[in-house]
């Protein structure tokens, strides 16, 4: 006897999930911090559950270089991530970045394993100096053993969608719609809020480049990094994969920006000073264009940590 397949309700965001990827992405370590209990090291009077004490442990350069490189990796991750509200760890990427993704977190993974290695090699001798400086405050059920040591760092990635199940057609005709409209609203609030964060993104980059070319009030010009025009390069160059929200307004006004860019570089804008100040004049006008845009902002944002 077969057995009926349940109808397949409509799924609200697959528009989102044909161009983009949601990843959680975890740094996991050794923690660097220990709780102290109050009544040991508090000689006032006061009431203990109010205070919290902490002692800081393992404070060496191998386990910085460690905690250096998980920051390394997360400032590479920010050009590809889409701005949401998120939750911390949550990361939207555009499909089109997943290749640069992996590479960065395969270089990664490649760089953290001799960085674990090198930090258990000294980890022995690192206890000794904690408990030399700790003193009283020393606890040797702080520290793990050597294997637990080595396998408390590793980077962890999962790649997940929302979108209602199978079975809700199933149960009831009216709680799917209910749903449906549900998610629908959500996925236009998400839209809505990429467009939003994406303006904002650039003006903010436009803003600091024009600023840096407008001369000072005696006339002298002000000093500016390479970066505050790669930056917004990189911006604009990554803008149609990133605007899954289908911005013509934002569009038109990226479109003038890269015109006025095209072809040039930080060096010429410092050295070409009839160059510099056309930009300048441009980049005023974008900034305006965009100020109009972010006249009108969404009511509301929406955060993956609520209920779906």
């Amino acid at each position: 006897m077969k057995t009926a397949s349940l109808p397949i309700p409509p799924q609200p965001f697959a528009p989102l999930w044909q161009n983009a990827i949601c990843l959680i992405l975890t740094f996991h370590k050794l923690g660097s911090k220990r709780r102290l209990q109050t009544k040991e090291v508090l000689s006032i009077d006061t009431d203990e559950t109010l205070i919290r004490v902490t002692k800081s442990i393992l404070n060496c350069k191998e386990y910085t270089a460690i905690s250096k490189l998980y920051h390394k990796i997360r400032s590479q991750l920010k050009p590809l991530v889409l701005p949401s509200s998120m939750k911390s760890g949550v990361y939207l990427i555009p499909i089109s970045f997943t290749q640069e993704l992996n590479d960065i977190l395969t270089k990664g993974r490649q760089d953290l394993a001799p960085l674990i290695d090198y930090f258990c090699q000294v980890y022995p001798a690192r206890v000794a100096a904690d408990q030399e400086r700790l003193k009283d405050a020393y606890d040797a059920t702080d520290y793990p053993d050597e294997d637990s040591v080595k396998t408390a760092f590793w980077i962890e990635a999962h790649y997940i969608t929302w979108d209602l199940p199978v079975t809700m057609a199933s149960i009831s005709e009216a709680m799917l719609k209910t749903e449906t409209e549900n998610a629908q609203r959500k996925l236009e609030e998400m839209l809505a809020e990429i467009n939003l964060s994406l303006r904002e993104a650039m003006r903010q980059l436009v803003r600091h480049l024009r600023n840096r070319l407008t001369p000072r009030a005696d006339g002298t010009q002000k000093g500016f990094k390479a970066s505050t025009v790669n930056n917004l390069l990189d911006f604009l160059g990554r803008f149609d994969a990133k605007n899954l929200g289908k911005d013509t307004e934002l569009t038109d006004v990226v479109s003038q920006a890269k015109s006025l860019l095209n072809g040039v570089s930080p060096k010429e804008l410092r050295t070409n000073q009839p160059l510099a100040e056309m930009i300048q004049v441009g980049m005023n006008d974008v900034e305006k264009r965009l100020d109009a845009l972010l006249v009108s902002k969404p009511s509301r944002q929406y955060r993956f940590d609520e209920a779906a």
